[in-house]
């Protein structure tokens, strides 16, 4: 188990301990657009609408780390014909972009270094086998990893406006909007990725970053479309 890599699914665990309202159809969707054009989501929401838990959830199901078949078999997504399909099989990098503005505030213009540091000396460190160069850039790493694994990536970046709400330097967000940029819209980007989940409060072009990042499907509290359902609770819910 990893702090970035393959962390498992014990935060999703521990949701279903609980009391918990099944969501988990969201994962047919996001399965059904698996390996294509559409498979680089964003879904923007305030606070509280279960948006963090929706993240560990994809976490917990598509990590290869762990095996999550009791924590699915009595939800809604064990019936759909994706389930089997994409159930543990793909190597998982969960990022809380809000853990760096906490712990690195102070240090500015280092932050979106120091994060893209972390990642790849956690890469080199669970992918010892693998012809890591370390000086190349990140995707060129996890390039690297997959060439050599022959497995996809499945990367989730849960509060990804933390550093631009936070830090409230123009600077900072223009290093991290290309750092997301590097990642997301290359040539490389499609080779790596089997699919990225993103979420956060206020939606991309909130930050002029649309065409940057244009390639994000954004599902926002105006315009839902089919993940409407999957934030918050509807009226039956509620009863």
């Amino acid at each position: 188990m990893g702090k970035y890599i393959n962390i498992g699914n014990t935060d999703f665990a521990s949701v279903r301990k609980d009391e918990y309202v099944d969501k988990s159809q969201l994962i047919a969707y996001v399965n059904h657009v698996l390996g294509t054009q559409r498979k680089f989501l964003c879904v923007t929401r305030a606070r509280r609408f279960g948006k963090s838990l929706a993240a560990k959830m994809l976490c917990a199901y598509y990590d290869h780390s762990c095996d999550s078949h009791s924590l699915f078999a009595d939800l809604k997504i064990a019936q759909d014909s994706t389930y089997n399909e994409h159930l543990n099989r793909y190597p998982v990098i969960y990022l809380d972009a809000s853990v760096f503005t906490t712990n690195l505030k102070s240090q500015g213009e280092q932050i979106v270094h120091e994060m893209n540091d972390a990642l790849s000396r956690e890469l080199i460190e669970t992918y010892p086998d693998a012809p890591i160069n370390p000086t190349d850039s990140l995707p060129a790493q996890l390039l690297s990893v997959v060439v050599y694994t022959h497995q996809q990536f499945f990367f989730i970046i849960d509060e990804w406006d933390a550093i631009c709400r936070e830090m409230g330097d123009e600077d900072i967000m223009r290093q991290y909007v290309d750092w997301l940029r590097s990642m997301f819209k290359t040539s490389f980007t499609d080779r790596i990725f089997a699919g990225v989940y993103m979420t956060g409060i206020l939606p991309i072009k909130q930050y002029n970053t649309e065409s940057a990042l244009n390639n994000f499907e954004e599902f926002s509290m105006v315009n839902p479309g089919p993940l409407a359902g999957y934030f918050g609770f509807i009226k039956d819910e509620v009863s």
